[in-house]
């Protein structure tokens, strides 16, 4: 599980014109998920932390604190299944 960079997260957020709803409809989560993350009250999945970064244009690394190894390995593995 991987932990947020809140204040990084929702400043770039706003700067790509999301709301936190309009986010997590672009990246197919829940309101919930990119709510909590945002205010690093919960950990995210490595799927879940790409998808926001994906969608915010941005290395996951800037958002999260995560290895990128991890993330590496949890999107291939969900890509075999």
């Amino acid at each position: 599980m991987i932990s947020s960079k809140p204040t990084e997260l929702k400043l770039l957020r706003i700067k790509a014109g999301y709301s936190a709803r309009q986010l997590a409809k672009v990246c197919a989560l829940n309101y919930a998920t990119v709510s909590t993350a945002e205010k690093n009250q919960r950990e995210v999945t490595p799927k879940t932390a790409k998808s926001i970064a994906d969608a915010l244009g941005v290395p996951i690394e800037r958002i999260f604190d995560i290895q990128i190894e991890e993330v590496k390995n949890s999107v291939a593995t969900n890509e075999n299944d």
